[in-house]
C-alpha cells in the first residue's frame, strides 16, 4: 500500500476507533450509575460517594480532553492503533477506579484508589509518547507535565500505604480529596497550554 491509500485508510478508521472508544466510556459511566445507584439516588458525605464524584470528575474530563486530542491527532497507521489500545486500557482503568470504591465503602482502604491514579498517568505517559511519534509533534503531548503528575500520584499512594500506619478519617479525606485536587490542577494546566 503506498502512502496516500494508507492515509485514506487511516482517515476512515480514525473516527471508527475514536466512537468505539467514546462508547467503552460510556459503557464505563452506566455501569457505575447501576452499581452505585444507592449513592447516586441518596448521596451522603461518606468516602464511597466522594470518590465516586471524584472518579467521574476524572473520567469525565478525560473524555472531553481525549475528544479534544483525537480531533487535533487522529489515530494513524500502526502507532494510532497502539494509541488506540493505551487509550482502550485508559478507560479500562477508570472502571478499576470505579472497583476500587467498593472496597473504600467496606474498609475505608484507599490504596488501590491512589494507585489506580498513579497508573493511568503512568499510561497517558505512554500515550503521550506515541501520539508525538506518531505525529511528528513534541507539542502532541506535554509528558514532562504527565510524568511530574504521575509521580505526584506515586508518591501520595506510597505515603498512604507505607508511611501512614494509622489511617485516620482525616487521612483518609485527604488523601480521597488528593486525587480530584491533583487532577483539575493538571486538566487546568493543559487547558492553559495545549
Amino acid at each position: 500500500m503506498n502512502e496516500v491509500e494508507e492515509r485514506q485508510v487511516s482517515d476512515s478508521l480514525s473516527p471508527r476507533l475514536t466512537e468505539f472508544v467514546t462508547i467503552v466510556f460510556g459503557v464505563v459511566i452506566a455501569e457505575s450509575f447501576a452499581r452505585y445507584s444507592s449513592y447516586i439516588l441518596h448521596p451522603t458525605l461518606s468516602l464511597a460517594f466522594v470518590g465516586l464524584m471524584a472518579v467521574y470528575i476524572t473520567t469525565i474530563s478525560s473524555w472531553i480532553f481525549y475528544h479534544r486530542s483525537a480531533i487535533r491527532y487522529p489515530y494513524n497507521g500502526g502507532l494510532g492503533i497502539l494509541r488506540f489500545a493505551l487509550d482502550f486500557i485508559t478507560v479500562g482503568l477508570y472502571a478499576y477506579l470505579l472497583y476500587s470504591l467498593e472496597l473504600i465503602a467496606r474498609s475505608a482502604q484507599l490504596t488501590q484508589y491512589l494507585v489506580g491514579f498513579a497508573v493511568i498517568f503512568f499510561v497517558y505517559i505512554f500515550s503521550g509518547l506515541v501520539r508525538r511519534k506518531e505525529h511528528h509533534d513534541p507539542k502532541a503531548s506535554r509528558v514532562i507535565l504527565l510524568g511530574a503528575f504521575f509521580i505526584a500520584f506515586l508518591v501520595a499512594a506510597c505515603v498512604y500505604e507505607f508511611v501512614l500506619a494509622t489511617k485516620s478519617n482525616i487521612v483518609n479525606w485527604l488523601f480521597l480529596l488528593l486525587p480530584p485536587l491533583l487532577n483539575v490542577v493538571f486538566r487546568l494546566i493543559r487547558w492553559r497550554y495545549y
